[in-house]
């Protein structure tokens, strides 16, 4: 035999057979996509504590040109009917007839909420590029748009509520003033809400009346997990801050939100859509993991 030969004998025996380099290339793909998936997490974060810092900057901003008065977006604004949404701006009817005109479409309805969050929004003037109300891992903008009579709308775009600790109504529970807010640096403003009604429709609030102590705590509002299980919040100083959950009940509930037909808007629709609601003992110690950090930062004038 030519050396030759015996050299391309070797050689072709040594190579990589179609199928096994198939199997490498998935071996790595299993390696490697996980990672990816990670990655994009942690970059939608970023973007979203940015928009928050921004967003809590333009609601600082716009105390100190209205005589230190907090953002205020009641319902019925003006005698019209126009709805309150996340608590600084405005839907131009009741929800169930906003969305009806939206007739299914998914670019309509982008449409007139971005339109609303134009022109009929308090903090837009301190906060005009429009990307700054949305998180870029919020994927509710892809579900199909379904019966808002029923409350399975599934589809919305606005990613942040004011928290109703600040949303100027005023009492034991709510601030009006940014002056009168102590603990700046421990005080919710902004938080990522998931709300299957076609947009977050009010302030974003808990339950136990309002105030967060230990011997009053319920939970009420979907806190959002658009970014696995994390979330992001706004404080009264201007800055955010990601909070990762311990309770998997909190992100159960929150990836429910995001799939097609659900109607889970708060807490009390966990068990009719398959979840079930973080733990809590209404009157007692509340027993989420969670709770103590939401108890903190949930500073109102009941609790400076």
């Amino acid at each position: 035999m030519k050396i030759a030969d015996r050299f391309t004998q070797t050689s072709s025996r040594r190579g990589f057979t179609l199928i096994e380099l198939l199997v490498v290339i998935a071996i790595l793909a299993a390696m490697l996509l996980p990672a990816l998936a990670h990655a994009k997490l942690k970059a939608t974060q970023a973007d979203c504590l940015s928009n928050q810092k921004q967003l809590a900057l333009a609601w600082n901003m716009y105390a100190t040109d209205q005589n230190d008065n907090l953002v205020y977006a009641p319902s019925g604004l003006g005698g019209t009917s126009w709805n309150d949404a996340d608590g600084f701006w405005y839907i131009p009817t009741d929800p169930v007839t906003f969305v009806q005109s939206w007739g299914g479409n998914q670019g309509t309805a982008l449409s007139a909420i971005q339109s609303c969050l134009t022109t009929n929004n308090l903090l837009f003037s301190y906060a005009k590029s429009i990307g700054l109300y949305h998180c870029p891992g919020d994927k509710r903008s892809t579900l199909s748009i379904g019966d808002p009579t029923a409350k399975s709308v599934g589809f919305a775009w606005d990613s942040y509520a004011i928290t109703a600790n600040v949303d100027g109504v005023g009492g034991l529970t709510n601030y009006t003033k940014l002056s009168a807010i102590r603990r700046t640096s421990d005080c919710f403003v902004d938080v990522e809400q998931s709300d299957t009604r076609g947009y977050n429709e009010g302030t974003f609030d808990i339950g136990g009346n309002h105030i967060p102590t230990k011997t009053a705590f319920q939970f009420e509002d979907v806190f959002a997990t658009y970014h696995g299980n994390v979330n992001t919040f706004s404080f009264g100083d201007g800055h955010a801050q990601a909070k990762k959950w311990l309770d998997n009940n909190i992100l159960a509930c929150g990836v429910k939100t995001l799939q097609p037909g659900s109607t889970l808007y708060d807490y009390q629709q966990a068990g009719a859509n398959g979840t079930t609601a973080p733990s809590n003992t209404p009157g007692g110690p509340p027993n989420c993991p969670d709770a103590d950090y939401l108890i903190q930062h949930w500073v109102s004038p009941s609790t400076p």
